[in-house]
């Protein structure tokens, strides 16, 4: 096999899925092309530069398109959450990879379009980047917690006493990991409006 940028990248994602992301080294990735660590360098001049291309190879498998003119601006946001949701759940570790990448081109092209349809609804600047912000870390952060219990139910990881009525309660109405996440996603798209902050 030829060693090149693509075989380096997909021989990554595999030992991912493989190990995780704390065992992936590009040692470990020299291993499993059966070349030394130092041809990679070639490449990838660090293992930072290997994880920002290996989170946008994941990135690109879901296509998300931006809103076009004229489409409510919850479209934009929706299209965007979900595709990355997806993105990262396809991947072992998929969050963390995401979270220790820095932004691709891609990414930066995107949130530009996004932002001009934010604009063209009333929101600022200021307001577009805090729903921005807000939706992505809500995601992501909610991609991490599905992530830790791979093939648990949400409602098994809230331990409840006796006496903790009103928890138990909240804990056996829990729905599924989809489910939770979309009550979240809408509270969230529910609070956000264009234009500036109300007054304190």
């Amino acid at each position: 096999m030829a060693l090149t940028r693509e075989t380096i990248v997909d021989t990554a994602l595999r030992l991912l899925d493989d190990v995780g992301l704390e065992a992936l080294s590009l040692r470990a990735v020299g291993r499993a092309l059966k070349v030394n660590a130092s041809a990679l360098y070639w490449y990838f001049h660090d293992k930072q530069a290997l994880l920002d291309e290996m989170a946008a190879t994941v990135s690109r498998r879901v296509h998300v398109d931006p809103p076009t003119t004229g489409e409510p601006w919850e479209r934009g946001l929706r299209a965007l959450a979900a595709g990355l949701r997806a993105s990262m759940l396809a991947q072992r570790d998929g969050a963390q990879l995401l979270t220790a990448a820095r932004p691709s081109a891609d990414h930066l092209q995107f949130m530009n379009e996004l932002f001009e349809a934010m604009g063209q609804a009333d929101f600022s600047p200021t307001a577009s980047s805090a729903a921005f912000f807000t939706v992505v870390s809500y995601v992501v952060g909610a991609t991490l917690e599905q992530q830790r219990y791979v093939g648990t139910n949400v409602s098994e990881e809230l331990p409840v006493a006796t006496d903790q009525l009103a928890l138990a309660q909240a804990r056996a109405a829990l729905p599924d990991w989809d489910a939770l996440y979309s009550s979240g996603l809408e509270l969230i798209l529910t609070g956000l409006r264009p234009g500036p902050p109300p007054a304190d």
